[in-house]
């Protein structure tokens, strides 16, 4: 059975090969920084991007430059530590297909760096600009915790409103009492109960002078035990 080929197949097929002007072209649109790294790991092809990203003049780089040549400068000019450099020429020389790395330049601009390995031998490694991402992201991360504060400071205003509201309402109440009172031990009882209700977390008692004006009665207590 013939396999019918579909006709835009063969029309691509029949496509010249794209010069490198046009794929420098392609390149030199991308927001990302691009470099192709040869097996031997010399420079093969980069963008314009890159040289942005890595804060860089025309001639800091080039085909044929070489990666061990490309981290020490890096390290020289503060961009990477050695640490990063060495673990950088590592991943390289494992066999990983794919490996990250994070870099912050002198100006402040985050890059995030990740490498792949190409089928037909080398990397190519892209450069994205992850600082402003990060800073939306701290931002929003900001708004969230002042949004809470103000939500936490909104209900402990609430809770403190609704409290002296009922203090003021007890204390409205325990009035209203006092001034009904027909006798010394009925008043005593209110107070008794009513001083728990206004401080359920305390103790105490209530003492008076007696008719003779140099001692003190204890008449009424709250929150335990008389005298505990």
């Amino acid at each position: 059975m013939n396999k019918v080929i579909p006709n835009e197949m063969l029309q691509a097929e029949n496509l010249p090969e794209p010069s490198h002007a046009r794929l420098m072209d392609v390149l030199n649109k991308l927001d990302q920084g691009v470099m192709v790294w040869t097996e031997d790991g010399h420079c093969q092809v980069f963008n314009e991007r890159l040289l942005t990203l890595l804060e860089l003049q025309n001639g800091d780089i080039y085909p044929g430059y070489s990666r061990a040549a490309f981290f020490a400068t890096a390290v020289r000019l503060g961009h990477v530590t050695e640490d990063s450099a060495k673990q950088a020429e590592q991943d390289f020389s494992s066999d990983k297909e794919r490996f990250s790395a994070t870099r912050r330049m002198p100006s402040g601009r985050r890059l995030q760096i990740d490498t792949r390995r190409l089928s037909t031998g080398g990397f190519v490694t892209c450069y994205t600009d992850v600082t402003q991402i990060e800073r939306s992201a701290r931002d929003l991360t900001q708004a969230r915790q002042a949004a809470e504060e103000a939500e936490l400071t909104a209900l402990k205003t609430l809770a403190a409103e609704q409290s002296w509201r009922e203090e003021a309402k007890l204390l409205s109440q325990l009035d209203e009492w006092l001034h009904s009172c027909k006798s010394q031990e009925e008043l005593f009882r209110i107070v008794s109960a009513f001083m728990a209700q206004l401080f359920p977390q305390s103790r105490g008692e209530l003492y008076i002078y007696s008719n003779s004006r140099d001692v003190l009665d204890g008449k009424c207590h709250w929150g335990g035990r008389r005298g505990a």
